[in-house]
């Protein structure tokens, strides 16, 4: 793959202590346990486990796109399975958010975890937000199966700006890329196209827009 570039490496970093900061302050916090109470105990340990959760998450994408070998020996599992395990939860996103299953989607191809992982994760971020980061006002993706030889998923949405960065991934300005994790989950999408040949395929109609995502 090519080298990681440093604007893709210094947002990586930003992101990393960001999260390594408030661990260490949430750990400041309870370091104090006598003099909290047993509410604010339990929010400070949920914040951490947040927090760790979110440091790990960063080291696994540096994993995936400088370890192939590890990634590509990752459990495999199906379609159906993997997407249902990474789709965001109530919760997670504004309800105005949605992502709907419109048809059972493959159980016959298998494809590893942390490939996939390592590509949707990014790719639903970016489809959530817009370029400043912030999450978008209202939308709805529709994601369905593709009778292809190739393990694959389509999504659809009528929001056309989802998908404005996707097509020109080679092209990504490098203060975008530093400067916003919306920028830093693109270039994760093109360092995962180029190191494992996931391939992406955007096509538009009238009504609406649609990305076919396949992969090796």
């Amino acid at each position: 793959m090519e080298q990681v570039d440093n604007y893709f490496l210094s947002t990586f970093i930003h992101e990393l202590l960001n999260a390594i900061n408030g661990i260490n302050s949430v750990a400041q916090i309870l370091e104090e346990t006598s003099e909290l109470e047993t509410e604010e105990v339990e929010e400070s340990a949920s914040d951490l486990i947040e927090l760790t959760g979110r440091a790990t998450k960063l080291i696994n994408k540096l994993r995936v796109i400088t370890n192939p070998d590890r990634t590509l020996s990752s459990t495999k599992l199906n379609l159906n399975e993997l997407t249902n395990k990474i789709l965001p939860n109530k919760g997670q996103i504004p309800n105005s958010l949605k992502f709907v299953i419109t048809s059972p989607l493959s159980t016959a191809h298998m494809v590893p975890e942390e490939l996939f992982n390592g590509f949707i994760e990014p790719l639903i971020y970016v489809l959530l937000h817009s370029d400043d980061d912030a999450f978008k006002s209202k939308l709805t993706i529709s994601i369905s199966g593709n009778e292809i030889q190739k393990p694959a998923l389509v999504l659809k949405t009528s929001d056309k700006t989802c998908f404005k960065h996707l097509d020109n991934l080679n092209k990504i300005e490098n203060q975008l890329v530093a400067t916003s994790r919306y920028g830093f989950e693109l270039k994760m999408l093109f360092y995962m196209m180029s190191t494992y040949g996931v391939e992406m395929n955007y096509s538009e109609s009238a009504k609406h827009a649609e990305l076919l995502v396949c992969f090796p």
